[in-house]
């Protein structure tokens, strides 16, 4: 997100935090991997928060490496 923040000339407000939580789920041919992710941007304006995580998904080393081989939920707070 920082990556992203800074090509948007944003900047990431404190109290900034990150739950995740990973398990195991059904997928069509027995059990996968699935995470879900709950980031916490206290004071950002929800539109703008929901536009820098997706943005921030797209170009993660984590995201890229398993995109499409596992079930990724996030949840953006702004409150």
């Amino acid at each position: 997100m920082r990556v992203v923040a800074a090509q948007r000339d944003a900047s990431l407000p404190v109290g900034l935090s990150i739950d995740s939580s990973v398990g195991i789920g059904q997928i069509q041919n027995g059990f996968g991997i699935e995470a879900a992710l709950r980031i916490y941007i206290p004071g950002m304006n929800s539109t703008e928060a929901e536009s820098l995580v997706e943005a921030a998904h797209r170009v993660c080393p984590y995201s890229n490496a398993t995109r499409n081989n596992i079930d990724v939920r996030l949840k953006v707070i702004t409150e």
